[in-house]
């Protein structure tokens, strides 16, 4: 590491000895080294200190201080004046970094922006206090309109050029708010930067996002944004103070269980998992797949393809990581893949199945698996040799990540590159999201199966959709995924100048505009799937155009469908 680190890390203790080790962990995992890590403790009565002095010989860069202060912004301060790094992130003493590379993306990001951005705004993964996800925090597109409406972004998931501490530090006038008041004197939308970069997770319960502080919190809001904004619209604020003052009130006359139930009443109906009346029921905790490494169950259902599955098959036996197996749903005549079956040299399972859609067929493959890990790879795809090692360490390195979808590529010579994880959003889902790219924790599956209405083989007009339709259920029930071009699966890519691919694009778009309707997808989104092959038109040589003319016409014909 360099006599001046990349990163300073800053966070301020009191009383925290339950709480740190969890940040304390993530850091020491870390593939970067080029951090610091500055405690600074306010004198706590519990062993706070000793808990962080055990982790020496892992940060070696560890600095503590415990000295009386009068708030985190006071300690923050008196922490600047000692940080070295380029870069700071104020994790809370109960937060962690996401995965053991998030420093390193981090850094991979930093390095490449220009000199004026000075905050570089990532996400956060918000959990219970049982690290169970509850969704995912991003900072915001529209500074404009939101910074006088309160935080604009999640602050522990905040990269600030140290430059920034030269001549400003942080108010100590703020209890709560004494951060935003900073970002409302110095951040403007020439010296900010969005980033796709999931860094930080953190625990319901702090101080700013608790039940009992949140009137308080959002009072000191309205008092700075009044002082900077004075001509700005407020709605959003107002309305959150309303809100704000309603659970105090319903908490002193009813008590907190109470509270906590009414609190979350706005966020069920947005069909979102609740905050605090049940901060634990949700996706459960993770195996460490780092200790333990886990058995994968890889679902293949197949018809009428021998060569293509040969190629699968020939890419599994090259892969670095073999504690596998492989299920085959075989709706093929007697005999059909015999050959093939004899050159796999991995434990391979064929059910004998009637052709009656690749959803039925996955189906009954998920009742029959054993891996810790699903995956469900096309008869006609294949994986790169490091494949399953890679998502064995992804999941090993984020425990909270539920699934994972890999890279797609027609050729090794045209795969992405990178080694970033960004979250995977509903509409997100629409976007190369094929079931043999996706794979999952065990976990993350429970209720969720393929709907035998949709792909191919049903004898019904969907003849697509089941692989998005899967992962909108995962994503329904709260199941983190997260997409990755370190993952690379093949497959070849439809030619769009090809006629025979006409029927097949018609049934497609039937079957995506009844995955509209059935997950309830606002008007815009359904009018935009629409749309979208008009737009593709000009692009397309005049033998493609009529791929994208029925794709165009089937999509409107299921859109007006009752």
């Amino acid at each position: 590491m360099s006599n001046k680190p990349f990163f300073s890390l800053i966070t301020a203790t009191r009383n925290a000895a339950s709480v740190l080790p969890h940040l304390l962990k993530s850091s020491a995992s870390q593939t970067c080294r080029d951090f610091e890590l500055l405690i600074q403790d306010g004198m706590s009565t519990d062993n706070t200190v000793a808990v962080a002095e055990n982790f020496r010989d892992e940060l070696p860069a560890l600095s503590i201080v415990s000295e009386p202060d009068t708030g985190i912004y006071d300690a923050w301060n008196k922490a600047l004046s000692r940080a070295r790094g380029e870069w700071i992130l104020f994790p809370g003493a109960d937060d962690s970094l996401y995965g053991a590379d998030s420093l390193e993306q981090a850094g991979i990001l930093l390095r490449n922006l220009p000199r004026n951005v000075v905050y570089a705004g990532c996400s956060l993964l918000l959990t219970t206090p049982l690290d169970v996800p509850v969704e995912i925090c991003r900072p915001s597109g529209t500074l404009s309109i939101d910074l006088p409406n309160g935080m604009p972004f999640p602050h522990s998931a905040l990269l600030h050029r140290r430059k920034l501490f030269e001549k400003e530090a942080f108010s100590t006038d703020f209890r709560i708010a004494g951060d935003y008041e900073f970002f409302c004197r110095t951040l403007t939308d020439n010296n900010y930067g969005i980033y796709d970069l999931l860094l930080t997770r953190q625990r319901i319960g702090g101080i700013s996002s608790s039940l009992p502080s949140m009137l308080d919190r959002d009072l000191e809001f309205l008092r700075i944004s009044r002082r900077y904004f004075p001509k700005a619209r407020r709605v959003m604020l107002c309305a959150r103070i309303f809100r704000s003052a309603l659970f105090r009130v319903v908490h002193r006359l009813f008590g907190m269980k109470t509270a906590q139930v009414f609190a979350d009443l706005a966020r069920r109906c947005r069909r979102k998992a609740p905050l605090w009346s049940k901060p634990d029921v949700g996706q459960p905790v993770a195996p460490d797949f780092a200790e333990n490494p886990p058995f994968f169950s890889l679902l293949v259902a197949t018809v009428n393809r021998k060569e293509p599955l040969r190629r699968l098959f020939d890419s599994l036996n090259k892969q670095t990581y073999r504690n596998f197996e492989v299920l085959i749903a075989d709706q093929n005549p007697a005999g059909f893949l015999d050959e093939i079956s004899a050159s796999a040299d991995f434990p391979l399972t064929r059910i004998a199945m009637p052709p009656k859609g690749v959803s039925a067929a996955r189906n009954a493959l998920l009742k029959l698996s054993k891996g810790d890990i699903i995956a469900f790879p096309d008869d006609d795809c294949w994986y790169a040799p490091q494949a399953l090692e890679r998502v064995r360490s992804l999941f090993a390195a984020n425990p909270a990540l539920g699934g994972i979808l890999a890279a797609w590529a027609d050729t090794p010579q045209n795969s992405p590159s990178g080694s970033s994880l960004s979250p995977v959003n509903r509409t997100g889902a629409f976007r190369q999201a094929g079931t043999l790219i996706q794979f999952y924790r065990r976990e993350a599956l429970q209720c969720v199966y393929f709907d035998p209405e949709l792909g191919p083989g049903t004898g019904l007009p969907y003849g697509s959709g089941e692989d998005t339709d899967f992962l909108l259920q995962a994503l329904a029930r709260g199941v983190l995924v997260g997409r990755t071009p370190e993952v690379l699966v093949y497959h070849p890519k439809p030619d769009p100048a090809d006629p025979a691919l006409i029927p097949k694009v018609r049934s497609y778009a039937h079957g995506r505009m009844h995955l509209l309707r059935k997950h309830k997808f606002p008007l815009w989104f359904k009018l935009a799937n629409i749309v979208y092959p008009l737009l593709h038109l000009p692009l397309e040589s005049p033998k493609a155009r009529p791929y994208r003319k029925a794709m165009f016409l089937a999509r409107l014909q299921g859109f007006l469908r009752k």
